[in-house]
């Protein structure tokens, strides 16, 4: 991928979500009716789940997805200390360009309760 382009899963999940919460994208009118959010109120983020770094974020058509008005300062601890733990724990990206990619990239799964 070129420098500074964004994936098409990354921009797959950012278009869903930004469809679901804001009623804006490309993927809009899949929202349009659907009861979701519209928007944030000010100090509030859109946020989704599950997580936009994950195989299964909002962009991914066979995974349902929701999203929610949350303070804005909470989405951006929340979402370093995700970061974190991907950095600490060797969380890596799924690699669709490896030989066998679901036999050579590594599988991590996470129970959220």
């Amino acid at each position: 991928m070129a420098e500074g382009q964004e994936d098409p899963e990354t921009k797959a999940n950012k278009d869903h979500k930004d469809g679901a919460c804001f009623k804006t994208g490309p993927q809009r009118d899949l929202y349009r009716d659907t009861g979701l959010p519209n928007g944030t109120n000010p100090g509030e983020q859109c946020d989704e789940y599950p997580f936009a770094s994950t195989l299964e974020g909002a962009g991914k058509a066979s995974w349902d997805f929701s999203v929610k008005s949350v303070p804005a300062k909470d989405n951006r601890v929340a979402g370093g200390m995700l970061r974190e733990y991907y950095v600490d724990d060797r969380m890596l990206a799924w690699d669709e360009g490896l030989d066998r990619p679901s036999e050579t990239n590594d599988r991590f799964y996470m129970k959220i309760d």
